[in-house]
């Protein structure tokens, strides 16, 4: 959802505007990590199947939003998505969450769970041998050949798998050691993401003579040419990337606390 929803929003704003853009969509994002606990909190204690029920609304208002707003962009040489390694990816994703998730109540050596695993370890391999000779793979070799790319996909699945992993902790810990309410609970995990919300705007809008950023253009032979696809792809017009000096890294700061 994060690269997907980056996706949609970048092309419309100018180069010039965009660090403007990404800051409030990531004070959006604080903004939704704050309400998030005590609403889940809420949720929870009237019925947890509300939980799977309150997605509906708010994906039914973005895509209204979203058809009205956003402008439709095609590429017009794009060759037709790898269908079916995109089912494939989803069945080994969802076959590895399903024997994580039952795994102690099926007994990871029950026979479930072993089917589960092999799936996962037998279609993975696969959808990277497909993705390397589709014209339009689902996971794109070339992308990962791109070392700041790959460093990106690197940090933000050490940084997501952490803050998962802090969040599920925080919350257990509350809940079970401290016996807090789930409500209660989540009002005290609400600070992180209130700083984050708070610091996420100003930084973005910090002048980029402060942060030493300027912008350069990234020659044409620099970018690499997918397999399969239109020339235009390796050959088309300079794009424009920016360096800095220093981070904001304000933005994404969060901090913790547990009042007694």
């Amino acid at each position: 959802m994060l690269p997907t929803s980056l996706g949609l929003m970048l092309p419309e704003f100018e180069a010039s505007e965009r660090h403007v853009a990404i800051g409030v969509w990531a004070a959006t994002g604080g903004v939704a990590a704050t309400a998030g606990p005590p609403l889940g909190g809420l949720l929870v204690q009237a019925d947890w199947r509300l939980v799977f029920l309150v997605n509906v609304p708010v994906g039914l208002t973005g895509l209204a939003l979203g058809w009205r707003l956003l402008a439709e962009r095609r590429e017009a040489d794009a060759g037709r998505p790898d269908v079916l390694g995109a089912l494939a990816l989803i069945v080994a994703i969802g076959a590895l969450v399903v024997a994580i998730v039952q795994g102690r109540s099926w007994g990871w050596g029950s026979p479930g769970i072993v089917a589960l695993l092999a799936a996962t370890t037998l279609l993975l391999p696969a959808i990277w041998w497909r993705s390397g000779r589709h014209d339009s793979p689902v996971v794109d070799p070339v992308m990962l050949r791109v070392r700041s790319f790959s460093l990106a996909v690197g940090a933000s699945v050490l940084f997501f798998g952490g803050f998962a992993a802090m969040l599920l902790t925080c919350v257990l810990f509350l809940t079970t050691v401290w016996h807090e309410d789930v409500l209660r609970a989540g009002l005290m995990l609400s600070p992180g993401p209130i700083l984050a919300a708070a610091f996420s705007v100003p930084s973005a809008l910090e002048p980029a003579s402060a942060t030493g950023c300027r912008a350069s253009r990234v020659p044409r032979s620099s970018r690499p040419a997918r397999r399969g696809g239109s020339p235009r792809s390796a050959t088309g017009p300079p794009t424009s990337a920016s360096t800095c000096r220093a981070w904001p890294w304000a933005g994404s700061a969060s901090a913790w606390s547990f009042p007694r």
